[in-house]
């Protein structure tokens, strides 16, 4: 961690004196990328032909055309790359893998939003919309859908005046892969 910090990947960004603690963040967004995009690398054992960070730049060009399908296949390719013995059968672990696939892509994106109905897991700011994103680990995309409807979770971004999508994405504990998608208009 100092070598992090000496070499000006991480900054000390806050420090709370009555808990002795610090928090660190990245000094800007270049040096986020390259740190997203070297854990993402030592992570994934893609094809000698492929990298990481050209799979998560075809995932930023397909949200940016709206090909949701191309973004699922293209999750699909890089959490299929990780070898089996490293997968955790929890939500957490494919939402926070999924979130740094999206932080190498070069997304605006925010993960673990509160707003009053809840937390968001993921939502990904586009020039013109918003995607809220639910995740559920061994449910369905239709579940996920009807969370982010339940808890009104586009209340938050509506006043923007930008197209809102919810995407619920199912996550197959057996497959180790995203099983189902749906996609939904919310505003």
């Amino acid at each position: 961690m100092p070598l992090l910090i000496q070499t000006g990947f991480l900054t000390i960004k806050d420090y709370d004196e009555r808990r002795s603690t610090y928090t660190l963040g990245y000094p800007n967004w270049e040096v986020r990328q390259a740190f997203s995009t070297m854990v993402l690398d030592t992570r994934l054992k893609l094809p000698y032909s492929e990298s990481p960070q050209i799979a998560a730049m075809d995932i930023r060009d397909a949200f940016e055309v709206k090909k949701i399908d191309d973004v699922i296949l293209h999750l699909n390719r890089l959490i299929a790359a990780i070898p089996g013995n490293l997968h955790t059968p929890k939500e957490s672990y494919y939402h926070s893998l999924i979130q740094m696939i999206f932080q190498t892509s070069g997304l605006t994106v925010r993960s673990e939003e509160w707003v009053a109905g809840g937390r968001i897991d993921t939502v990904i700011e586009e020039p013109d919309c918003f995607y809220i994103i639910e995740f559920k680990f061994d449910g369905t995309a239709q579940m996920a859908i009807d969370q982010i409807k339940h808890r009104k979770y586009s209340e938050k971004f509506q006043a923007n005046g930008k197209s809102i999508y919810g995407l619920g994405i199912a996550v197959d504990c057996q497959s180790k892969s995203i099983s189902e998608w749906k996609l939904g208009c919310l505003s």
